[in-house]
């Protein structure tokens, strides 16, 4: 993480984390979240690797991930960029969809890039809206008038979509990229795979990964070795590895670490420190979890906390019509 102004600001009536990075150079490793997280590209280049799609980001571009959805950016040599990013809670976003979008199911954006004017330009407002303290109804209306556009531009995913699947097969340069290791660190499989790939009738073993991420989720803050993990999905190492990053885009491990600073969130939201974060969560020592934290979301675990405790000092004292909480800031 390097250089540059972070900016944060909490809005409590539409549940929305306003971020804003201005001059930052910063590549982000391959990550999910939990909630929706939409962005606007207004300096810089990015190339961003999502769904086994690779794609340049530049000013204009707009980007939408569903939860779940395994992603990674790559910061263009030589250049920082500009950013302004809204993470909706899940819950939210739908309470606030227009009719007829996620009628089907679980509301999910098909397309992951967008470059639609419209789309920029209302979350580009609803992002100054929330910065400046706009009142609920202004915020309110172009909420509703970006989700239109998002559904417009990036469309609903097909009937069947899962959360976090990544379509087709994995390949070498796929599992290198995605678990930091070169195939040849994969155990090879002693039940009839290889460690060049899955074959294309192999099974795709959903239910046994998401046993596995169900166990990842409930035991997180514990140590979790490979080996557990596949007495309890009854697979082997690399069926288990190759199964798991075919369906979710990350390892066991990654996924693991993202289901931390989920987690993480939520207690720093609440005001605990920083320390106690980690410790709860399950990172072996607060530098880890400042590291991993910083890299997945561009801020620290600490800058993160105080935007909540400014928020509810401010609302513990505040009066009639007194604006919320300013956005908190981070130099680097």
């Amino acid at each position: 993480m390097k250089n540059g102004i972070r900016t944060i600001q909490y809005d409590a009536s539409l549940r929305i984390e306003a971020y804003r990075f201005e001059g930052v150079a910063q590549s982000f490793p391959n990550h999910f979240h939990a909630h929706y997280a939409l962005g606007l590209v207004e300096r810089g280049r990015h190339v961003l690797s999502c769904k086994n799609q690779t794609y340049v980001l530049g000013p204009g571009s707009v980007v939408a991930f569903n939860p779940g959805d395994s992603h990674a950016c790559i910061q263009d040599e030589g250049g920082a960029f500009d950013y302004r990013g809204l993470n909706i809670e899940a819950e939210a976003l739908r309470a606030w969809a227009p009719d007829g979008m996620g009628a089907k199911g679980p509301l999910r954006f098909s397309q992951n890039v967008t470059d639609d004017a419209e789309t920029a330009c209302h979350l580009y407002a609803l992002h100054e809206m929330i910065l400046n303290g706009a009142p609920d109804l202004q915020k309110e209306e172009r909420l509703f008038l970006l989700l239109a556009a998002l559904g417009r531009s990036c469309g609903q995913a097909v009937a069947g979509d899962a959360p976090g699947e990544t379509p087709g097969d994995i390949s070498d340069d796929t599992l290198a990229n995605t678990t930091g290791d070169t195939p040849e660190d994969v155990p090879e499989d002693t039940h009839g795979g290889t460690p060049g790939g899955a074959p294309e009738d192999a099974p795709n073993h959903r239910q046994e990964v998401g046993a596995v991420c169900a166990f990842l989720r409930a035991h997180c803050a514990e140590h979790i070795g490979l080996d557990m993990l596949c007495r309890h999905a009854g697979l082997s190492r690399s069926t288990l590895l190759r199964a798991f990053i075919r369906a979710k885009g990350v390892t066991p491990y990654r996924y693991l670490e993202n289901v931390r600073v989920e987690q993480a969130r939520a207690l720093l939201r609440g005001g605990v420190p920083p320390l106690e974060a980690a410790l709860r969560t399950g990172f072996s020592d607060q530098s880890h979890f400042t590291n991993y934290f910083s890299s997945v979301t561009g801020l620290t675990p600490g800058a993160y906390r105080d935007t909540f405790l400014e928020r509810a000092r401010v609302g513990a004292g505040a009066g009639a019509g007194e604006k919320p909480a300013a956005a908190q800031k981070e130099t680097q």
